[in-house]
């Protein structure tokens, strides 16, 4: 864990914030490149585009974060100020943001197949990069218990843990996991570019859908829990996007067998 990358003054440059920031610049750049290239958007659609999806991800991100504290803060366990400490949260910052990309698409007159495309490579990268943020935050901490041996090999030990106590680095498995996903999409993207194939519809983004909801899904539970009105909140959000992810593909291959 290492919050803090160095101070000028009494002004703190943290980890967190770097590494968002920087993997938000590759999304906003990379998602672009792919509109205007691959997909013949034009620059100023794009822009337009990616700028709603920015700035509703971040207020989702940002209220989400708040959102999860209340309940504590109505127990009396925070205060006021420690509501708008920690991390944002990436699942409703990712919720607000695709759905004010959905609604500027439509405005636009603009594919969602297409954009969603453009989108999904970066999109993956980012949560990567992003995540390493939140490991060096000390933020979407992993579950973890007492050892009075030697711990896991993979286990992470936070300074603010009590001597002995280890947790899964969840941070680090996302990251890990959305690289993994990235490289499939690009694998993929490269085979049907290869032999010609031209899907009447999304491929990719659906197909992100289905392999990351699929990770959180599954891993959700190694992670503290982060909605203490409703411990399985999280869960259901990516099912559902499995299971969206899934029948957007089984669209895409119905519109393009014809």
């Amino acid at each position: 864990m290492y919050p803090v990358l160095f101070k000028i003054s009494s002004i703190e440059v943290r980890s967190y914030y770097v590494l968002w920031t920087f993997a938000l610049l590759l999304f906003i750049l990379w998602t672009r490149k792919r509109s205007v290239g691959r997909f013949r958007i034009s620059w100023e659609s794009a822009s337009s585009v990616i700028l709603w999806i920015y700035i509703a991800a971040i207020l989702g991100a940002s209220a989400g974060s708040v959102l999860e504290k209340v309940p504590m803060w109505l127990a009396k366990d925070i205060g006021a100020r420690d509501m708008l400490k920690g991390g944002m949260s990436s699942a409703s910052g990712l919720l607000c943001g695709g759905l004010a990309g959905f609604y500027r698409l439509k405005k636009l007159n603009i594919p969602v197949d297409d954009f969603a495309e453009a989108s999904s490579v970066p999109l993956a990268f980012m949560i990567a990069i992003g995540r390493v943020g939140c490991f060096l935050n000390g933020c979407c901490l992993g579950i973890g218990r007492f050892f009075a041996g030697s711990p896991p090999l993979c286990a992470a030990h936070f300074p603010f843990d009590a001597e002995g106590f280890y947790r899964f680095p969840s941070q680090l498995a996302e990251s890990a996991a959305a690289f993994a996903i990235g490289a499939v999409m690009v694998a993929a993207e490269r085979i049907m570019d290869r032999r010609g194939v031209k899907a009447n519809g999304a491929v990719l983004f659906p197909l992100f859908l289905v392999l990351y909801g699929a990770y959180r899904f599954a891993f959700e539970a190694l992670r503290v829990n982060e909605w203490p009105a409703d411990p399985n909140a999280a869960r259901y959000m990516y099912a559902a996007c499995v299971v969206l992810g899934g029948v957007w593909l089984a669209r895409t291959a119905k519109i393009t067998r014809g």
